[in-house]
């Protein structure tokens, strides 16, 4: 005869992960919305750059 050891419980599985899934993708979604509000600001700065002249 073969005993094996443990309590006989089965475990309970992890709670599913989709709230934390749908947060972190709300929270990326912002900060890809928030690098493109920088980027357009920078490409602003960029097209006055070469617009104008630099003379020392």
């Amino acid at each position: 005869m073969t005993t094996v050891a443990g309590s006989g419980a089965k475990k309970q599985p992890p709670p599913p992960a989709s709230g934390k899934l749908d947060e972190a993708i709300t929270a990326q979604q912002d900060l890809l919305a928030e690098f493109d509000k920088i980027a357009e600001e920078l490409d602003k700065v960029l097209t006055n750059l070469e617009g104008s002249t630099l003379v020392k």
